[in-house]
């Protein structure tokens, strides 16, 4: 179902780009002396139209392979992307995992599957797969992350460990943390 809205959206705005089409400026197409012709423009505005329709469909072939993401898990994540900044996949991660752990009690993964929903709107068997994670950085990294930076060299390198079993729980690759 969510595919073939998808398909329609996709489909309505190429319609709306072909009405359109001359809307669009081109580097090509940008003189005065009437070279380009209204086809033309509505050919590249359709074209474009195509390369993201089938861009969403390698995402949600993708997403829909084993794993416990979502096509909508896959773009919710791509939507936050990469890094070591404030609002990146990897920093979310990286704040809910440090809101997750107390020296009384330990590392509470139901914790931080919870932020992780909350912050990103994960589903909740996708976030479980970075909780999970966060618990083997939790047992097996204590030393160079809490002591460390969460990017640090010393941090990822024992975390990174980790990353094939996380995506393949996810189904999907994580985003790419940057070292800080």
């Amino acid at each position: 179902m969510a595919m073939a809205l998808t398909r329609f959206c996709l489909a309505l705005g190429l319609c709306t780009l072909s009405v359109l089409g001359t809307e669009f400026v081109d580097d090509e197409c940008s003189g005065n002396d009437g070279s380009c012709s209204l086809e033309l423009h509505q050919l590249r505005a359709q074209k474009e139209v195509l390369e993201t329709v089938e861009a969403v469909e390698k995402v949600n072939k993708t997403a829909k392979t084993t794993g416990a993401c979502t096509a909508a898990d896959a773009a919710i994540m791509a939507k936050f992307g990469g890094g070591n900044a404030d609002g990146t996949f990897p920093k979310i991660l990286s704040v809910c995992g440090k809101g997750a752990y107390s020296f009384w009690s330990g590392f509470k993964e139901g914790s931080m599957s919870s932020c992780i929903m909350s912050q990103t709107k994960l589903s909740s068997s996708c976030a479980s797969c970075y909780a999970a994670s966060g618990k083997y950085s939790y047992d097996n990294c204590k030393l160079p992350c809490l002591f460390g930076s969460w990017c640090s060299g010393g941090c990822l390198s024992c975390s990174q460990r980790n990353k094939a079993a996380v995506d393949q729980c996810a189904g999907v690759e994580s985003p790419k943390v940057d070292q800080c």
